[in-house]
């Protein structure tokens, strides 16, 4: 089942020393999968990559300038495709996606543990009536780990599908939600209050139209909103937004001529605003990144001629406003699948690019420069902001303004006072701060999940807010 890869890498592109937001700043190929479908960060500060090669899931490490250090891949006789990655405190890795080589019907959900060095620890299958696939993956508070895609019914559409598993991959609980009339979940996130959200696609009256579904924690119910496109809509990827509520993107329009689509929604759906993006013809997001000031990065595809795509990253303020976009010259087309964020703020893209009839996994990075809020003169006080993203994996911002340059000392402790970590002392001017926490102790080390004070002790006042990291 696994194999050891050799990888050709091509180094497709490096930026000069000097680069300003939205400038690639490197990019590679690998010849060992013909897509990466998503990608996180490694406790040593690389990536963790899957996609798929020959009919195989490619699981790929590198390190922090996007350069392979090993790679292996698993498969059998049929076709099995990752579809999500993500990183875990004890240097592991949990990856879902579909499998037709090792299934009871005709194609079933995975999800498989692996270690540090790629080697598989446990595997898990999930048995829908027919083909079954786990889109997207996430660690809740407790621990656990929750899975979201779809299930073919009994010669029937397909509905929603969500499985809980414990660390150690024995299923907790399982919902299906739908009519089956082709739901499915493309993305799931856990609200502050321990609740999931989850997007994706129905065809209630046999248009495809973006769904937004709310369950509480044991997987009941609570609501759906469907919102609809001119012909076609969908929605790829959700993200918790500053302030509550959440944004959704996707593509809205007809194949070949659709434009990406974001939606800011309210904690009960209601749309706050919307707006499109794109070229000419077809352009799509497929994910979304919250960014710590309240903003969003997007990753998708970009057509500004006819029947050629192109990676596609840009960034948005809180309001839908373009910051800056930068479209890959991929040769003969490509997109980017997936987002990350490095520990220096600037952004990861994966997916694919093709050069004539080949295709290759793609790895770039992005420089994206924090943006400060502009205000008129001092800050009249000082003053210690929510932390975001609040819950947290595996990091969040910590914003305060200081009205006077004076010394500050920001530290994290637990909810007992003890130190975990400093992560500013010193003097520092007037104004606005940020600083980024990595949720890990003074010695590197992953902490625990829980609840932790952000404490920043002025020369006249002390302050704090509450952090939860969810792992």
């Amino acid at each position: 089942m696994k194999r050891l890869l050799a990888s050709a890498v091509l180094l497709l592109f490096t930026a000069a020393a000097s680069a300003a937001p939205g400038d690639v700043l490197w990019a590679n190929s690998f010849d060992s999968a013909g897509s990466f479908t998503s990608l996180d960060l490694t406790l040593s500060d690389g990536y963790i990559c899957v996609g798929t090669g020959g009919g195989n899931v490619v699981i790929m490490e590198t390190d922090a300038d996007g350069n392979e250090l090993w790679s292996v891949s698993y498969g059998g006789a049929a076709e099995d495709e990752p579809e999500d990655v993500k990183a875990l405190p004890d240097g592991g890795f949990l990856v879902c996606g579909q499998s037709e080589s090792y299934t009871v019907d005709i194609e079933d959900a995975f999800l498989w543990k692996l270690d540090a060095t790629g080697a598989l620890v446990w595997e898990q299958y999930f048995d829908g009536p027919g083909y079954t696939n786990f889109q997207s993956l996430i660690l809740n508070g407790n621990g656990d780990i929750v899975c979201a895609g779809y299930s073919q019914s009994d010669g029937m559409g397909y509905q929603g599908i969500v499985a809980v598993y414990s660390p150690d991959g024995d299923l907790l609980d399982s919902a299906v939600i739908g009519t089956a009339v082709d739901e499915a979940f493309n993305e799931i996130q856990q609200t502050p209050e321990g609740a999931y959200i989850l997007c994706g696609h129905t065809k209630p009256a046999g248009t495809e139209q973006c769904w937004l579904v709310k369950l509480n924690g044991d997987l009941d119910l609570e609501w759906t909103r469907e919102y609809d496109g001119i012909v076609r809509a969908r929605a790829q990827s959700i993200v918790l937004a500053a302030g509550g509520g959440y944004l959704i993107g996707g593509f809205v329009g007809n194949f070949g001529d659709a434009d990406a689509w974001l939606l800011r929604l309210d904690t009960v759906g209601d749309v706050i605003w919307e707006q499109t993006y794109g070229g000419d013809y077809w352009n799509s997001c497929n994910d979304l990144m919250a960014l710590g000031d309240g903003g969003f990065a997007v990753a998708g595809f970009n057509s500004p001629v006819s029947d050629t795509w192109h990676p596609w990253v840009f960034t948005i303020g809180a309001d839908g406003a373009l910051r800056w976009e930068t479209i890959y010259d991929a040769q003969s087309g490509g997109t980017a699948i997936k987002l990350a964020e490095d520990s220096q703020g600037d952004l990861l893209a994966c997916g694919q690019i093709r050069v004539g009839w080949n295709s290759y996994a793609l790895l770039m990075k992005i420089e994206n420069a924090p943006v400060t809020p502009v205000s008129e003169g001092a800050p009249s006080a000082t003053k210690l902001a929510s932390a975001y993203p609040n819950p947290f994996n595996p990091k969040t911002t910590i914003r305060f303004t200081l009205a006077q340059e004076q010394d500050v000392n920001l530290s994290i402790v637990d909810i007992q006072g003890r130190q975990i970590t400093t992560l500013a002392s010193g003097i520092l001017t007037a104004g606005e701060h940020s600083i980024r926490w990595e949720g890990r102790n003074s010695a590197s080390e992953p902490v625990a999940s829980g609840t932790y004070l952000a404490v920043l002790r002025c020369e006249s006042s002390s302050q704090m807010t509450k952090l939860t990291l969810l792992q």
